[in-house]
């Protein structure tokens, strides 16, 4: 799909291609994780490891997350090393002029 929910325009994409960094939703699992954000301040994330058939209109993300004001303009992952464990955190930036970490 090209948009978000009710047609608002999708502004970031990025991937993570077989993560095995623990996070909420890989808990260490090997993943596909690609995630979306735009203009309706929501940010989805998606597994894309199995079976991709149907993927497309009927898709459904694993997480949304809300918190923006407005439209969220980016998102970039960060990894970072925690108690001897890599973990990954989504970083947003929007343009109600905050950034939250997710």
């Amino acid at each position: 799909s090209t948009s978000g929910e009710a047609g608002f325009p999708i502004r970031c994409v990025g991937w993570l291609p077989d993560s095995k960094s623990k996070t909420r939703l890989t808990q260490g699992q090997a993943k596909k994780i690609v995630w979306s954000a735009g203009d309706d301040a929501t940010l989805r994330v998606w597994d894309l490891s199995g079976n991709l058939s149907g993927v497309g209109n009927s898709a459904r993300p694993v997480a949304t997350m809300r918190g923006h004001g407005d439209a969220i303009r980016t998102c970039v992952a960060v990894k970072h090393n925690h108690d001897g464990e890599e973990k990954i955190r989504l970083v947003t930036g929007s343009y109600d002029h905050t950034i939250r970490v997710r």
